[in-house]
């Protein structure tokens, strides 16, 4: 065996347990393992032993990468196929065109409050501006 076999071997499980007691997910916590390790094996020549023992500096590596993890926002995917979406635009339409000019001016402003500044900017100065 090599020297990066041998750390994985020895440190490997320690370094797992720690990220999966933060992360709580254990598909993540093997991706940030992985990480972990690698990022301890590429900056070895940065590991002082006077310091700490390497348990301990892997285990360091692996607490900052576990937290940078956890600090990234978690974006959130939503998917429908292309018949429900047009089915509840369909829907939509029929809505907006069946109700008299006011309650479509109104559900309108109620949908652009929605909106973000910015998007309530663009919408306002391209409407109502030209």
């Amino acid at each position: 065996m090599n020297r990066s076999e041998d750390i994985v071997r020895l440190y490997g499980q320690s370094v797992f347990t720690i990220i999966c007691q933060l992360v709580g997910n254990v598909q993540d916590a093997e991706e940030l393992t992985q990480d972990t390790l690698l990022r301890g094996l590429s900056q070895m020549d940065s590991y002082d032993p006077a310091k700490a023992s390497l348990r301990t500096w892997l285990c360091r590596i692996a607490y900052r990468t576990a937290l940078n993890h956890l600090r990234r926002p978690v974006l959130q995917t939503l998917t429908m196929d292309d018949e429900a979406v047009s089915a509840a635009a369909e829907a939509e339409m029929q809505t907006l065109f069946q109700e008299p000019d006011d309650e479509r001016t109104e559900l309108l402003e109620r949908a652009i409050d929605h909106l973000t500044a910015d998007e309530q900017t663009l919408v306002t100065l391209f409407y109502y501006d030209d």
